[in-house]
């Protein structure tokens, strides 16, 4: 693909495809995969909510099995793969509460599931932030937190997750 001849530079227009790609899937996880689950209303949606996490037969999802300490409910999720095929990776967004947000300084952990076989990684891996990789029942898990404290590292790290939702507490 040949450039218009618009006196921008070769790495100009590489920096810009870039930034369209990173629009784009900031586009598929925010605006088509998210899904307002805060307050009241997630009781009445779990099942939903497990429904439309398992759309495609086969896609990989993970959860924990208890939140740890100071975050609530899921406040969105999303899923992402290649445009012309299946999503093959599914992401889960947890928010702290507001009373570990405010005395404990903790902020949103972002929760993305993946084949472990599938060597390409659907999950972005440099989103900001500290990654934990873990695998559960072939799915490989990306468990990133955006604050630095190292009782929240050690929870999620140590946190159970699985790929059966009735193991999953906050689910029934």
């Amino acid at each position: 693909m040949q450039a218009p001849r618009s006196g921008a530079s070769e790495a100009t227009w590489i920096i810009r495809a870039v930034v369209v790609a990173v629009i784009g899937w900031v586009v598929v996880f925010a605006l088509i995969g998210k899904w307002t689950l805060r307050g009241g209303d997630f009781r009445e949606d779990r099942e939903s909510f497990r429904d439309n996490l398992m759309v495609e037969d086969g896609m990989p999802v993970a959860l924990p099995v208890d939140l740890p300490p100071g975050y609530q409910v899921p406040d969105g999720y999303g899923s992402g793969g290649p445009a012309d095929g299946p999503p093959d990776s599914t992401s889960v967004s947890f928010p702290p509460t507001d009373r570990a947000k405010a005395k404990d300084h903790l902020r949103d952990v972002e929760l993305c599931a993946e084949h472990a076989a599938n060597t390409s990684g659907g999950c972005p891996t440099d989103i900001g932030g500290t990654t934990i990789v873990r695998t559960v029942d072939g799915v490989r898990v990306h468990i990133t937190l955006r604050d630095h404290n190292e009782t929240n590292r050690l929870a999620w790290q140590n946190v159970p997750l699985t790929t059966d939702f009735d193991m999953v507490s906050w689910l029934h």
